[in-house]
């Protein structure tokens, strides 16, 4: 069916056969399915949904990825409203739209980056945000700050107020929460200097962005749009490597910003030191940046994290949610918000009065299997250290001196030395029949590795704590 001839129920279901994958089941039953696409008129959509926590909720998560959605349905930018029932309750400000049967136009071939222009009371014409838009739930209302995350948050502050700490490397493991951090600098940014050029993007945009330039024959144009931001915000830059050409446009990028005195600040997962792939030069610049890490979350983040989300949100959950959600739920914060999503969605179809810790944890069975409290044994270190390293579980206990390998079974060593204090000898039968000898020296090796690099004190660290909380 041609785009030209469909109306607003086939658009609508083609744009949530596109967002679907990206949906918890559940939530796409009780939410999605029962949503609809009312009005779509000029640059403005509105869609309707059953009552104000599917609205709330909906704005809160997918806005971005439905307005993406049907952008290239459509062929142009589409700002979504939501309304509840029969009664147009807009989540953002703007006037009513106007109902209308829509003829869409013919998709574009390839979706282009944004270029957004966000009105701010200060300056008519408002700040210049190039690259991704950012996301209305990532912003410093909603982000918590702790001894976790406090340096890198500490330095974006006095980016944000003197202009110093540039350029600024993060880095942390996936899920917890750089690009919330870098979106909520974004728009922080703009907010604070009406006249502000900021770009947000990925490597990836960057890349696709260069060679469509290429392409065009437009590189002159595509240097200017970035060598005159005045914050420049590149997430997961570990997917440079291999791309010789980009790297080269992104070094000149990052030193012409920066020796404008201008802002730089990009992250990945994980430390410059590891980056091995990126070329000398581009290596080297961001070895020398400001590095900052955001470091595992203890129990008390956990429930700070769950607390500053419903906080803002306006949603009430009884403390008991909290405390089983921050108990089993420890590998990432993107992990956690999921956990509360399924949560909550699940509390508003069966009614909060009928929510106890027993449903809680049979809901995390479901969602997050494997997570229910379990006593820590050689096995259970090893298994814990075989997928940080990403090494196999049964290299554990071989003779091969592969580094990754070695560095693994060694750091494994050195935990259960400081988990289950146990004598190196015992230690050394659980890993292959080692002796004491071996075992002592594993643990010398990783503890003064702990102490010069910062990399593999994070690592092991990051281990340590999970493991002392089981």
């Amino acid at each position: 069916m041609s785009t030209a001839d469909m109306d607003l129920a086939d658009i609508w279901e083609l744009t949530l056969k596109i967002v679907q994958p990206d949906v918890k089941r559940l939530s796409f039953d009780t939410i999605l399915k029962n949503s609809s696409l009312e009005e779509l008129n000029g640059n403005t959509a509105v869609v309707k949904v059953q009552n104000d926590f599917a609205r709330e909720w909906l704005a809160a998560r997918y806005t971005d990825k439905i307005e993406d959605a049907l952008r290239g349905i459509v062929g142009s930018y589409c700002k979504v409203q939501y309304t509840v029932g029969d009664s147009p309750q807009p989540s953002e400000q703007g006037g009513p739209a106007v109902k209308a049967r829509h003829r869409a136009s013919k998709p574009k071939q390839e979706a282009e980056l944004k270029v957004e222009h966000e009105a701010v009371p200060k300056h008519p014409k408002g700040p210049l945000l190039i690259g991704r838009q950012l996301q209305k739930r990532y912003i410093f209302e909603r982000y918590h700050v702790g001894a976790y995350n406090d340096i890198p948050v500490s330095f974006i502050n006095a980016m944000l107020e003197n202009r110093s700490h540039s350029p600024l490397f993060i880095y942390s493991s996936v899920g917890m929460g750089k690009t919330h951090l870098l979106q909520a600098t974004a728009r922080r940014m703009m907010e604070a200097r009406p006249d502000a050029k900021v770009g947000y993007l990925t490597s990836e945009d960057f890349t696709n962005e260069l060679i469509k330039s290429i392409n065009a024959a437009s590189m002159q144009a595509f240097r200017d749009q970035y060598r005159q931001l005045d914050l420049l915000l590149v997430d997961d830059i570990q997917f440079f490597a291999g791309k010789e050409k980009t790297q080269e446009e992104f070094f000149f990028t990052f030193n012409t910003i920066t020796e404008e005195g201008k802002l730089v600040i990009i992250s990945s997962d994980r430390h410059p030191k590891e980056l091995t792939t990126l070329h000398d030069r581009l290596h080297s610049r961001v070895k020398s940046a400001q590095i900052a890490s955001i470091s595992a979350t203890t129990y008390e983040d956990r429930i700070g994290i769950q607390q500053k989300w419903m906080g803002y949100d306006g949603i009430a959950l009884p403390n008991f949610v909290y405390e089983k959600v921050a108990s089993r739920v420890t590998n990432s914060i993107r992990e956690l918000e999921g956990a509360l999503t399924n949560i909550i969605t699940r509390m508003n179809i069966i009614g909060k009065n009928k929510v106890s810790p027993d449903f809680i944890d049979d809901l995390l069975d479901e969602i997050s299997p494997g997570s229910r409290p379990q006593t820590v044994t050689v096995a259970f270190i090893q298994k814990a250290v075989a997928e940080k390293f990403n090494v196999n579980l049964e290299d554990m206990n071989s003779s091969s001196r592969v580094k990754a390998i070695t560095e693994a079974r060694q750091s494994a060593m050195f935990i259960c030395r400081e988990i289950l204090n146990m004598p190196l000898e015992s230690i050394g039968r659980e890993f292959g029949g080692r002796n004491h000898a071996t075992v002592l020296h594993a643990c010398r090796k990783v503890r003064d590795a702990m102490d010069k690099d910062i990399a593999s004190k994070d690592k092991i660290g990051d281990l340590l704590r999970d493991l002392k909380r089981i």
